[in-house]
């Protein structure tokens, strides 16, 4: 390790020296190892043993925690930090645990990690000589610890007596990372940024945004052998939770008996999508529970899916006690009335989108559907659709005059909406089914001015275009591009319509909005009693998903993670696997296509026929392996564990292709 000799130090007034890595150095043991031996620690203490906490479900929230606690920091404020303290108060209070809890499991965490580092005898040494040069040392750590967690953490490795006094980024409330840090230590220390010299082990934190401030450096960064060490040891923690999980639903399949198959759309609701429901609600509350400043946020839950998604999220809360972390509101849009407010402002990529959406479509049939009023378009309209001639088209004659006022029109009244939902607050999260966010994308052209951040229950680049917004979308269940088959919750990427279907209720797309007689601003979905249409009616997948949540009541949280897991391989094996009889009750109905257009999609072409397979109806359903299950009943088995098959193969075929 690098330290400085006394030329170096003759016109230095402090020193600062890294925590992790450098003062300390960690033994091969995992992040997650740590966490669980804490956790383990915390099941067991006597103030807690009470309440019967599960070491396993524990681990997960707290695991889940930190993923959200840092995703909504980057998204608003990437330079800042979270708290330990901070971080552990949701998942405290989703276990219902006593006030003052989260302190103890942060305390039990701190001795953990004590116990997982040892001390750097040749830097503790160096800088003891540094300060008998009559040099003030202090430590100066990225870290989620405060200053009494760091002195502890020191105190029980025998070095706190090395520093002078400790600055972390979670009490600085800034970091390393991002430069400002330094500039905070400085300014508490009272000396100049050109009189310290910083001591630590990573090349941009410690490294180049110090020497960005004239801070003198040293730097020695981590052997690559302890590195892979640490990643061995987290790759073996996870191997060993996949293969428990692994046995327990071998176990599960064993004891499965005929009477707890689906015989209905609402027993599948009920055993399946509710469970699933229920977990994507906890993750929602987690992540709300970790945005920074909750007042000036407002969770807007978009028409149409996201309708009934607040519902079920306002369900789940109120079954287990919970309040809600931010403001909620039904927000009416869709991906036409955002597009609009783009093309108002010139976006090219709006015009893209559309020129995808309706593709080998005329100007006109674009523009009537952009248009919340009959226009009558010319000859001139006939003309096939292209970006580079769309906004030439709207000064060319009076249909693109009305055509442009419309626009305005309808832009403008989309705003007065937005303002009377957003009420203000200055972060705008827009919660929806997913999966490509490009509502968000395209507000994000249409009002630039706002920041606007996606909520989503899976995010996938499926289109395969450019995610410059992936930056400020989240999902919550699943963020891969495709199906993987190690990754359970993947799954819903080989027939997204399900979820779609779940959520969006029988009530038309956002297209227009008008002024009410009241004077506000009301859509076209929001005609008289159309929140009844949010309900589950009869034998459907949202009426059993409503039975299950509506049968949730306080401390829960283990069952819903329970039943998801199981609910989750289920669904695999109905996906998948299916039967000739899970086929009807799998099927979604015909659905809009949206976007302005009128015409609809169902699971599979309208020509199919039982016991008929045709290459093309695979390739256009939009279940296949519902398709190979309906149309090949007899081969139904030996297809669909090759087009497993070739789903499994994919990555690799792939990876020897960049090879190549």
């Amino acid at each position: 390790m690098k330290f400085p000799n006394h030329q170096q130090l003759k016109d230095i007034d402090l020193v600062t020296v890294d925590v992790f890595d450098t003062l300390l150095q960690r033994k091969p043991i995992s992040e997650n190892r740590r966490l669980l031996n804490a956790v383990r620690s915390l099941c067991l203490h006597p103030d807690l043993k009470p309440y019967g906490l599960d070491p396993g479900v524990v681990l997960q929230l707290r695991i889940q925690a930190k993923r959200y606690a840092y995703r909504t920091l980057a998204i608003a404020a990437p330079e800042r930090e979270i708290t330990l303290d901070g971080l552990l108060a949701g998942p405290a209070r989703l276990l219902g645990m006593p006030d003052g809890a989260e302190t103890l499991w942060a305390t039990l965490e701190v001795d953990q990690d004590a116990q997982s580092v040892r001390v750097n005898r040749k830097l503790c040494a160096a800088l003891r000589q540094i300060k008998t040069l009559g040099k003030r040392v202090v430590a100066l750590s990225d870290t989620y610890y405060s200053k009494p967690q760091i002195a502890r953490l020191l105190e029980g490795t025998g070095c706190l007596g090395v520093v002078d006094d400790i600055h972390t980024s979670a009490d600085l409330g800034f970091t390393k990372r991002g430069g400002q840090a330094f500039l905070r230590v400085a300014e508490r220390e009272g000396v100049s940024l050109r009189c310290i010299i910083h001591i630590g082990d990573d090349v941009w934190a410690d490294g180049v945004q110090a020497a960005k401030h004239g801070i003198q450096v040293f730097v020695t960064p981590q052997p690559n052998y302890k590195i892979a060490l640490h990643k061995l040891d987290g790759g073996l923690f996870s191997a060993q939770r996949v293969i428990k999980n692994k046995l327990t639903s071998l176990s599960d399949s064993a004891g499965y008996n005929n009477h707890q198959q689906p015989l209905s759309k609402g027993d599948i609701g009920q055993q399946i999508l509710g469970p699933i429901t229920a977990e994507y609600c906890l993750w929602l509350w987690l992540y709300l529970a970790s945005i920074p400043q909750p007042e000036n946020t407002v969770a807007l839950f978009c028409a149409r899916g996201g309708l009934r998604m607040r519902r079920v999220f306002a369900t789940v809360l109120e079954r287990l006690g919970l309040s809600v972390p931010v403001r909620t509101e039904d927000f009416m849009v869709s991906r036409l009335v955002a597009a609009r407010t783009a093309l108002v402002r010139g976006s090219r990529y709006a015009c893209a989108e559309l020129a995808r959406e309706h593709k080998h479509a005329s100007l006109a049939t674009v523009a009537r559907a952009l248009s919340s009023v009959p226009l009558v378009f010319g000859e001139y309209w006939n003309r096939p659709f292209s970006p580079e001639i769309f906004f030439e088209s709207l000064d060319r004659d009076p249909a693109g005059i009305a055509l442009r006022q419309d626009l305005s029109l309808q832009s403008d009244l989309f705003g007065r909406h937005l303002d009377a939902v957003a009420q203000g607050t200055g972060r705008l999260l827009l919660c929806d089914t997913g999966l490509f966010a490009s509502t968000q994308r395209l507000l994000e052209e249409g009002m630039p001015e706002r920041h606007w951040e996606s909520v989503l229950f899976a995010r996938a680049n499926y289109k395969g275009f450019a995610t410059p917004h992936f930056a400020r979308a989240t999902g919550l269940m699943v963020e891969r591009n495709f199906y993987h088959p190690l990754w359970i919750k993947s799954i819903v990427l080989r027939y997204w319509h399900i979820v779609e279907a779940l959520f969006e209720p029988e009530l038309p797309s956002v297209k227009s909005f008008h002024v009410a007689t009241d004077g506000g601003v009301v859509s076209n979905l929001e005609f008289n009693g159309w929140e009844t249409c949010l309900d589950g009616a009869g034998d459907s997948w949202f009426a059993g998903t409503l039975e299950y949540l509506e049968d949730l009541r306080a401390g829960d949280i283990p069952k819903i993670l329970a039943d998801s897991e199981a609910a989750w391989r289920h669904l695999r094996r109905l996906i998948l696997f299916p039967r000739r009889s899970d086929v009807a009750l799998m099927a979604v109905d015909h659905r809009s296509m949206d976007f302005g257009r009128d015409s609809q999609v169902g699971t599979w072409p309208a020509k199919t026929v039982a016991g008929r397979f045709r290459w093309r109806e695979l390739r256009e359903s939009l279940w296949r392996e519902g398709y190979i299950a309906l149309a090949c009943p007899r081969l139904n088995t030996l297809f669909q564990i090759a087009w497993e098959s070739a789903y499994i193969l994919r990555p690799a075929l792939a990876l020897m292709l960049r090879r190549r």
